[in-house]
């Protein structure tokens, strides 16, 4: 992200669209990313792994837009570490929504408020 991508949206975006043959590190920039992340459908035998570079939650900030941070609903495979998601700023209601079936999933490191 930041670099063949403008926004974390866009990659997962294009993940689904081209799908995914072996696993994924998205190592993103340092700074604040105003979106929200959603993992919905996103089941498979390979991991998706998203972390701040710079490995610390405080490098990587994400504001969400919609009533989520992270939306993880027949999801597999997916880790998020050192990130900060801060729904509180903007009056969002969830961190992180886990809405249906979700398995293999790791958050680690990351302050969520």
């Amino acid at each position: 992200v930041n670099g063949e991508f403008a926004t974390l949206t866009d990659a997962l975006t294009s993940l689904s669209l081209c799908g995914q043959d072996g696993d994924i590190v998205f190592a993103l920039e340092s700074g604040v990313y105003n979106e929200s992340w959603d993992f919905s459908n996103m089941q498979n035998n390979h991991n998706i792994t998203i972390l701040s570079a710079a490995m610390h939650h405080d490098s990587v900030i994400l504001l969400p837009t919609l009533e989520y941070g992270i939306q993880l609903k027949n999801t597999t495979n997916i880790s998020v570490s050192h990130i900060t998601i801060d729904a509180a700023t903007n009056n969002k209601q969830k961190g992180v929504w886990i809405t249906s079936d979700a398995s293999d999933i790791n958050i680690s490191h990351c302050k969520i408020k």
